[in-house]
Parts: structure tokens; sequence; C-alpha cells
């Protein structure tokens, strides 16, 4: 699957908020969809809109 998430991150008192892609290998076993491996990336700033 991929994905263009929004993300929410906090350390310690100090949040940032963005976007991020997601894309992600899924495994079904049974009657369950699981996540095999998965990875995160940003865009650039010349590709996320103002």
């Amino acid at each position: 699957m991929s994905a263009e998430v929004d993300l929410a991150v906090k350390v310690g008192e100090e949040e940032q908020k963005g976007v991020a892609r997601l894309t992600a290998a899924m495994e079904k076993k049974k009657d369950e969809w699981l996540i095999a491996q998965s990875h995160i990336s940003f865009p650039s700033s010349s590709e996320v809109e103002k």
C-alpha cells in the first residue's frame, strides 16, 4: 500500500506537524491483514504545498 499521511510528533514539549509518505507491504494471516514491512519518508520542502 502507499499513502500520504498527516503526521504529528511530540518530543518533550515541542510538537511538529507535517505530511509524510507511507509505503507498506501487507500480509494476510488467517482473517487479519498485518504490516510485514513499512517505510515512512518526508517530501522535500519544494514538494510541500504552502
